[in-house]
């Protein structure tokens, strides 16, 4: 067992998980059950304004893993993924450090990060991939729920004579726990769930009443052109389009996502059975958290690519016995970019240039703003690159949105676009008053009383913006990038959409 002065971490990560979908957060619509992570919170610090740089996997998670924006790395899209992808020579990752330091450091299941980037000493993906779920769920295609306009599976249960192939990764979780030497360790359990394509295993699939969720979403006409678009390339609110989903399906769509939730939450109770059998418990920091949320049919939108609530601020949560405070709650903005120097601060590791961000225990005063970015801004830039879907308005390429909060506003707008950066009136200028309107639905931009507010926060967002990192590009959408149903998920996802044929 490791020293109290040199703790170990277990990153427990999940991919597109709203804060709504853990207890401790509320749900408007039933009582969600997630008890071993509640306890996290109960056991240490539940952080109730946290939100992640990017509302899309790569960005945020490099964001995380180097406590750089998305305008220091050049990583605004899960294009970065990519075989070739150039990120800045002097990029280091905060595991990389941990290692240095004489940590044992491993990841298991999802990674997806820029290829030339090497966080952990050991890597094992089995478990995390879209295509073992497809793959099995493949007889049941006719059966799954999808999303009418990007085919994605949104709803579904998992075949009960296959074994569930995510619960892998927390059984090499908890063997690497057996295989720890006298190092402590860096363990990361990043689950692919609840990310589509949803398909839930019994008895999860059966833990909410489909009939307590909504049959169709709230439509919201206030919003930005930016999120307006989303839905309509989507297509999942049934405003004039003949192929919406049902209400029966939207309804068991939501179901199905909070049940996966709640198989998570399993998971999350075995890795800490194994820690307290192991006498790990006091020695070692907990840390819960997700890339980022996402839609579930809100204003006809699944998946997320926009900086509404539901995607950008997630749960966080952080334990370490007798260390950090039980049961303690904290307003104050908290961001992605804080996770590296967190975990340096806990550990009593120096934290070496370049790392942003702050340590939230370290008494640092919160950040007057929170940034964030997504997309390329290209002229052949989509909005579902891996679908081949979601060219903006006049056919041009999907624009750079980028956004700026502080504790009562939220402002965001278009970048780039084309290549170039946007006039003044493609900016599409979106602001929330959140101390009046927590949906983030009101678009108070044009309000002569938000007139100073709307001023300042623009010239703010633009001005950290200036000077961005960009790939050229050839890198994000040349010969042999994967977009459109050239990518592997476009194709697994097609074979999935004619099962039935």
């Amino acid at each position: 067992m490791a020293p109290v002065d040199r703790p170990n971490v277990l990153w427990i990560f999940c991919d597109e998980l709203r804060r709504d979908a853990v207890g401790s957060y509320g749900n408007p619509y039933v009582e969600i059950q997630t008890p071993h992570i509640d306890g996290i919170g109960a056991g240490g610090v539940v952080f109730d304004d946290y939100f992640v740089n990017s509302p899309v996997c790569v960005p945020s998670r490099m964001s995380m893993l180097t406590a750089r924006s998305p305008e220091q790395t050049g990583v605004y899209g899960n294009e970065a993924a990519d075989e070739g992808y150039p990120v800045p020579p002097d990029t280091v990752t905060f595991p990389q450090v941990f290692a240095d330091h004489g940590y044992r450091t491993a990841n298991f299941g999802k990674e997806h990060i820029p290829k030339r980037i090497r966080p952990w000493a050991t890597h094992d993906p089995t478990g995390s991939g879209m295509q073992d779920l497809i793959k099995a769920s493949k007889p049941y295609g006719p059966s799954l729920i999808r999303s009418p306009g990007v085919p994605r599976v949104v709803g579904g249960v998992f075949p009960e004579d296959c074994a569930f192939p995510p619960a892998q990764i927390t059984q090499h979780v908890i063997r690497a726990l057996d295989a720890a030497d006298d190092r402590p360790f860096l363990l990361r359990a990043s689950y692919l769930q609840p990310h589509t394509p949803i398909l839930v295993p019994e008895p999860w699939a059966d833990r909410y009443p489909t009939a307590a969720f909504p049959e169709r979403p709230t439509r919201h006409h206030g919003l930005s052109e930016f999120e307006q678009r989303l839905g309509v390339i989507n297509r999942g609110d049934g405003d004039g389009v003949d192929d919406a989903m049902a209400p029966r399906d939207f309804q068991q769509a939501q179901a199905n996502y909070f049940g996966l939730v709640s198989w998570i939450d399993d998971q999350v109770g075995q890795l800490l059975s194994a820690l307290d059998s192991r006498g790990l418990r006091k020695s070692t920091i907990i840390l819960f958290t997700t890339d980022h949320g996402s839609y579930l049919g809100e204003d006809g939108n699944f998946g997320k690519h926009t900086f509404a609530p539901q995607n950008q601020r997630v749960p966080l949560m952080i334990r370490w016995p007798g260390t950090v405070e039980d049961g303690g709650r904290r307003t104050d903005m908290s961001q992605g970019l804080d996770v590296a120097r967190t975990l340096f601060g806990l550990c009593g590791i120096p934290s070496p240039p370049g790392f942003g961000g702050r340590d939230l225990f370290g008494g640092e005063d919160a950040p007057a703003h929170v940034f964030g970015s997504i997309g390329y801004g290209s002229p052949s830039s989509l909005a579902f690159p891996n679908f081949g879907v979601g060219t903006y308005l006049g056919g041009r390429g999907w624009p750079r949105r980028s956004c700026v909060r502080t504790d009562r506003f939220r402002l965001d707008l278009n970048t780039r676009v084309d290549g170039r950066a946007v006039a003044p009136e493609d900016e599409d200028v979106f602001l929330v008053d959140r101390s009046t309107d927590p949906l983030e639905v009101e678009n108070r931009s044009s309000d002569a009383e938000y007139d100073d507010v709307r001023t300042e926060l623009r010239r703010i967002l633009i001005d950290h913006t200036q000077g961005a990192v960009e790939a050229p590009d050839t890198a994000v959408y040349g010969p042999g990038r994967t977009q459109g149903w050239k990518g592997k998920m476009g194709r697994a996802l097609a074979r999935v959409r004619t099962s039935s044929d």
